[in-house]
């Protein structure tokens, strides 16, 4: 009778006994001590605390042999990883805490996201989702979604069906009031007041959808109103240059107080020779296409298209109507395009010489400005005279800019050379002329001079000499191969927006998130222009609108991967960086790897450069200075380590709105 009651008390007692020894066996596990080499660090802690947040973490199948490892000569697991974010993944690991201090918020994320620590994954993805730019910054200002890409017609209707791909937007050519979008099948047309806050009812679509081999790739626009009596009634015309070398011309006549789309009227469509590498309006009606050995194209709205061959042109520029070319034999040509002065023996354009360089130096960089009294030699001379006053600056392949001019005290004596300045050792590439300053770039890494320049009643003067304000270099990468429709899509500058200010737009890649105002005049970054949909930049313009009343706004339109338009007002940042001047560090932002005087600084743990992209540390004018007595902290928004002290106590899966990342 008393036997099964035996037999159940041992059988208990050996399960007593298996449970003890496994119990023993899983601390003893767990207090184990771990020895582990990541970087050439040795870090010692415990197998339980490696498996404290999982058992399926890279450390916990490390240590408990489900994955293969790599033992160093002292028996530790070699972990081939950082170890400065190391040591912060194991103080959270040891507290479920972390503070990042100067840790990067990305490589901490990266680094977390290989361990497989999910609850510090979760904590770093609600700081990064804070601080990432997709509502914009004080700059942004409008948004324009991508356009749905048109199938053609030999895709079959299974791919037609299966999802939407949005068109890339290869250019844009801003103007004062209206930019054009050149579409990977078409081109469409938006007016900036609704940007700036002002009503507008007129929204464009596509005005041409091309057939294979039509991409547009180079873009012009020109707006004109129609009368001086009817402010909200302009013309616009549109040209573009196709990947066939055709030239599409389009002309619309837009009543912005009406909310019917007007009718656009397609002017035609013109063969143009093969490498076009730039396409402008001179003129109010007339446009010029060029390319680098000769070739050069003109339409003018009262006469046929005209083409011919000419020296090789290294540069162009155009003022008012006239267009200016400089060619391989150091000469600088011009015609007025609006007269359009033809041979009569074979109808061929007349070109006049203008100048000739001294040294038979190709003339790479050319830009020309007109005399402050030209506008009232030209009203009393009348629209059609060939007379004007100017000035030129211009570089050569030798790396030497120069300054020419003509005005009333020297006419009839031609352009006189001011001033030649030899501080370039590599041919320039691009030059400019404002009203009070010089600025000159090379192909070395884009070199940068800039000069104050001296004028008396208008006119540049020779005494005080330019002054010397910066010499720097920036990094402006493109992509092998670079075609000029990528140079015009991505204008580098310099650009003159008002007469006190030169602005470069610096795209360090050509797949870059970020584009950079870089002030000439100090080599500083004023302001970064980031993508809010963190879509790779494919071009970018910049323009100025002009009002009756109040200061000029400025313009920065940004033409994305995705097929999105996103637009900057750099006046509000500049309002807003003065307003925040005194929380500002004043130290200056070099540009990446060069310092101010253009030697090279190497690579440094803030620049990391790699084939697919180049991460820079942001400018440092950008943040505030260390709060003192003299300067009291300023109350702003939490900082990453801020937010992170606060989530130590808080479960975020309890919040799964906090994870879902764009």
């Amino acid at each position: 009778m008393n036997e099964p009651s035996v037999q159940n008390v041992s059988v208990q007692t050996q399960t007593s006994s298996e449970h003890q020894i496994q119990t023993q066996s899983a601390l003893s596990e767990g207090s184990r001590i771990v020895r582990l080499n990541v970087g050439g660090k040795l870090f010692v802690t415990s197998a339980q605390t490696l498996k404290s947040t999982s058992t399926d973490s890279f450390l916990s199948r490390i240590i408990s042999g489900a994955l293969p490892s790599t033992l160093d000569e002292s028996g530790a697991y070699f972990v081939d990883r950082c170890p400065i974010l190391f040591e912060k993944i194991l103080t959270f690991l040891r507290t479920k805490r972390i503070r990042l201090g100067g840790v990067d918020l990305d490589d901490m994320l990266n680094e977390a996201d290989f361990y497989g620590v999910q609850p510090l994954i979760e904590r770093l993805k609600v700081c990064r989702q804070l601080n990432r730019p997709s509502c914009g910054n004080i700059a942004f200002c409008g948004y324009i979604p991508s356009a749905p890409k048109t199938p053609s017609d030999d895709e079959t209707a299974s791919q037609q069906s299966d999802h939407t791909v949005n068109e890339e937007v290869l250019a844009i050519c801003a103007t004062d009031k209206w930019i054009a979008v050149a579409y990977e099948s078409g081109v469409a047309c938006f007016s900036t007041r609704q940007f700036s806050g002002e009503a507008c009812v007129n929204t464009f679509s596509p005005w041409f959808r091309s057939s294979a081999g039509e991409k547009p790739s180079l873009l012009a626009l020109k707006s004109l109103k129609q009368s001086s009596r009817e402010e909200r009634s302009e013309q616009l015309i549109v040209a573009c240059v196709t990947g066939d070398c055709n030239l599409f011309i389009w002309q619309q006549s837009v009543d912005l107080d009406s909310s019917q789309p007007a009718r656009v009227v397609f002017i035609g469509k013109y063969p143009l020779f093969p490498d076009v590498n730039a396409l402008v309006f001179a003129g109010r009606r007339q446009i010029v296409a060029l390319n680098n050995s000769g070739h050069f194209s003109v339409w003018h709205y009262s006469r046929d298209f005209q083409q011919q061959k000419v020296d090789p042109i290294c540069s162009f520029d155009e003022c008012g109507a006239m267009m200016f070319f400089g060619h391989q034999n150091g000469v600088i040509r011009y015609f007025n395009a609006e007269i359009l002065p033809v041979r009569l023996e074979d109808n061929k354009i007349i070109l006049t010489d203008l100048y000739h360089d001294q040294e038979n130096d190709a003339i790479t960089a050319l830009n020309v400005r007109l005399a402050t009294n030209s506008s009232s030699v030209m009203s009393e001379l009348g629209s059609m005279s060939n007379h004007f006053y100017f000035e030129i600056a211009y570089g050569t392949a030798s790396g030497r800019v120069k300054l020419i001019s003509e005005h009333a005290e020297t006419i009839g004596q031609g352009p006189q050379l001011l001033f030649s300045f030899t501080v370039h050792r590599s041919p320039v590439t691009r030059i400019l002329l404002s009203e009070n300053h010089l600025v000159s770039n090379c192909a070395d890494f884009n070199h940068v001079r800039c000069w104050h320049v001296s004028r008396f009643r208008g006119l540049l003067s020779k005494n005080p000499l330019p002054m010397p304000l910066t010499s720097f270099k920036m990094l402006h990468t493109e992509p092998n191969g670079s075609t000029h429709e990528y140079m015009a899509a991505n204008p580098l500058g310099p650009h003159t927006l008002s007469e006190s200010q030169v602005w470069y737009l610096q795209k360090i890649t050509p797949a870059a998130t970020e584009v950079f105002v870089v002030s000439a005049l100090s080599g500083e970054c004023i302001h970064r222009v980031a993508s809010v949909d963190l879509s790779p930049i494919n071009c970018f313009s910049i323009t100025e609108e002009w009002r009756r009343i109040g200061n000029p706004t400025q313009y920065v339109f940004t033409g994305h991967k995705n097929g999105t338009i996103q637009v900057w007002n750099l006046a509000a940042a500049a309002n807003h960086n003065s307003s925040n001047n005194v929380h500002h560090s004043t130290e200056p932002y070099h540009l990446p790897g060069y310092s101010r005087d253009g030697s090279f600084l190497g690579s440094s743990p803030d620049m990391h450069l790699s084939h697919a992209a180049i991460s820079i540390k942001t400018p440092k004018s950008f943040y505030p200075v260390v709060p003192n007595e003299l300067h009291p902290g300023k109350t702003t928004h939490p900082t990453v380590d801020d937010i992170l002290r606060m989530l130590d106590f808080y479960d975020i899966s309890l919040t799964p709105s906090l994870n879902n990342e764009q």
